[in-house]
């Protein structure tokens, strides 16, 4: 299997949006259709970068946590080799090219973008950016945003970190999450569901899509 073939499926959107609960309900209707899924979450709290994240999400350090998401993702999935000065694929993820056909993302990239944008005035320029520093990172193919008022969030959780807690700053978040698809010039797919509705409504309508897409790939690779 090359690189190319590996279907890379992430889940954004604010917490308690539903992320989790989708991604193991698609993962386990996959592979009881055959297919052979992966499913990984960022920020990884066991890396060094993840701990740091940890730690820093009760202060509020928006730009400093923002940097430490994308060195999480660049050490799960990039190996900066110093001699050759190339950027090339780390084992786990050559792995993962080689024994699975989905790999689904409990919160990637876009998490990253969504909230530094959110921390800045010009958004355009944030998300330039950010995209700057991800540029060498494997692209999503397809995109859930599970969209969610920040109104909601607070009801749904009781112990909010320092994001959380400022309602105008989710406001802004959810707003990031919106513009980013129309920033975005490239050929991935962006599908975004009410995060209010129906829990098994929600993930009908994500496996239908998924197995759309993975239909729409095999026709046109005969």
């Amino acid at each position: 299997m090359d690189k190319n073939s590996l279907l890379i499926i992430s889940f954004e959107g604010l917490d308690t949006s539903g992320k989790s609960s989708q991604i193991k309900a698609l993962e386990m209707r996959l592979k009881l259709d055959g297919i052979r899924v992966k499913s990984i979450h960022f920020p990884n709290y066991d890396s060094k970068e993840g701990l740091l994240i940890k730690e820093k999400l009760h202060l509020g350090d928006k730009n400093f946590i923002q940097h430490l998401y994308i060195l999480d993702q660049l050490r799960f999935f990039l190996d900066d080799t110093i001699q050759s000065k190339q950027i090339t694929l780390n084992k786990e993820f050559d792995n993962i090219i080689k024994n699975y056909d989905v790999l689904l993302i409990d919160r990637y990239e876009m998490s990253t973008l969504a909230y530094y944008m959110a921390s800045k005035e010009n958004f355009d320029e944030a998300y330039r950016f950010i995209k700057e520093l991800q540029k060498d990172l494997p692209k999503p193919n397809m995109t859930f945003i599970l969209d969610l008022p920040a109104t909601e969030v607070v009801k749904r959780k009781k112990d909010l970190d320092s994001f959380e807690s400022n309602f105008k700053f989710m406001s802004r978040i959810r707003n990031s999450y919106k513009m980013i698809p129309m920033l975005d010039d490239s050929n991935r797919l962006y599908i975004t569901i009410d995060a209010c509705q129906n829990i098994d409504y929600i993930s009908n309508c994500i496996y239908k899509s998924v197995k759309n897409y993975i239909n729409d790939l095999k026709e046109g690779s005969k």
